[in-house]
């Protein structure tokens, strides 16, 4: 569980600058990884963060 925690709680928002929270995120497997997309819970900005699978 504390692996899911650190994905969610680190991913980049561009408009905050900064490592940021995901909220309202959905997932999706491309090619072998996993994207992560929802939005900053500082900002509400669309973010995205991928998890590599191999």
């Amino acid at each position: 569980m504390l692996y899911r925690e650190l994905l969610l709680s680190n991913v980049f928002c561009s408009q905050c600058r900064g490592a940021v929270e995901i909220v309202e995120y959905s997932g999706a497997m491309v090619k072998g990884d996993l994207i992560l997309k929802g939005k900053c819970g500082t900002c509400g900005r669309n973010v995205a963060r991928l998890v590599e699978g191999s």
